[in-house]
């Protein structure tokens, strides 16, 4: 197949963004859809590549239905769970090539040019990526809101919905973070409305209210974020990262907790070179190794040895 487009994806919980490019990667038009966590809702996920493709086609005249030589980088959110993957994968569109990614992966070699590196999202969800100098790479987390998404704003807005829980039965006082809570939200009779209805990305819509909170000198609150940090700094300790390679901080969170956390792990963040998008990129064009991702248990004694991982077009 003969590439005449390349289309790409960073498919989070919240948002979608995707930029299309011409064969030699000059970009071409970009464009923003709604959530694309696959492993929430495969079928939403798929809709909001489609609406991203159709808009990016439309930008340049093309005819969305032309998807011979499409090659197509989609790097999204909740991507494991095979069941939720195979329906998304059946509704995507018929692109020429389509290869799907998690997005952190896609993100560290935005992050990083693709070049060996340490990477660390707190954003919906959390999860910690290493490329490996062999082309392999180390996932940590990212076992989606049910077990794992330690420190992210998932895991920060449950934390305070299970605080105003607290206060509303009287087993605590009213504080300063149950207060915000209730005035943000419309008070109980908004809480109930809420809860019913409740996804992982409106529960991490709740983080703001922590930081607002602390900001505001609310122990609570504080108490919430340094418990963030800490789970955060154990992701970066499980990444074993050397010293002198790259460290990068992203996601929704990353701002609001970076000084905190490096203080923790006792080193600073590098700059992203990119974006996930750029990963995904990346990745289309062969300047950056394909997602071969090493065995989730640690330690193991082969994700240092081993052979080259494939590169597309090999």
């Amino acid at each position: 197949m003969n590439t005449e487009l390349i289309f790409c994806v960073d498919g989070g919980g919240t948002s979608t963004r995707a930029r299309l490019y011409s064969s030699t990667g000059a970009q071409l038009a970009e464009a923003r859809a709604g959530s694309c966590n696959v492993s929430t809702d495969p079928l939403e996920a798929a809709g909001s590549v489609t609406q991203a493709w159709s808009a990016c086609a439309a930008a340049i005249r093309h005819d969305a239905a032309l998807l011979d030589g499409v090659n197509t980088v989609i790097g999204a959110a909740g991507t494991l769970p095979p069941k939720s993957r195979a329906i998304f994968d059946a509704a995507l569109p018929a692109f020429g090539t389509c290869e799907v990614v998690t997005d952190g992966y896609a993100a560290l070699i935005g992050a990083g040019g693709g070049r060996p590196a340490g990477l660390i999202i707190a954003g919906t969800g959390a999860v910690g990526h290493r490329l490996l100098a062999d082309g392999r790479s180390i996932r940590r987390d990212g076992f989606g809101w049910a077990g794992g998404d330690r420190g992210s704003g998932f895991w920060i807005g449950r934390k305070v919905l299970r605080h105003g829980v607290r206060a509303i039965e009287g087993l605590i006082v009213q504080t300063d973070l149950s207060r915000l809570l209730f005035d943000r939200i419309g008070g109980y009779a908004g809480f109930q409305d809420m809860v019913a209805s409740l996804r992982p990305n409106h529960v991490a819509a709740l983080a703001p209210i922590a930081l607002d909170a602390a900001r505001a000198g609310c122990p609570e609150a504080q108490g919430i974020l340094d418990g963030a940090i800490r789970e955060l700094a154990e992701l970066v300790g499980l990444l074993d990262l050397p010293e002198d390679a790259p460290l990068y901080f992203n996601g929704g969170l990353a701002e609001a907790l970076k000084p905190g956390l490096g203080a923790r792990i006792g080193r600073g963040f590098d700059a992203p070179q990119a974006d996930a998008v750029e990963g995904c990129r990346l990745i289309a064009m062969g300047q950056a190794p394909r997602e071969i991702t090493a065995a989730v248990g640690y330690p193991d004694p082969a994700l240092v040895e081993g052979g080259k991982a494939e590169r597309v077009g090999e």
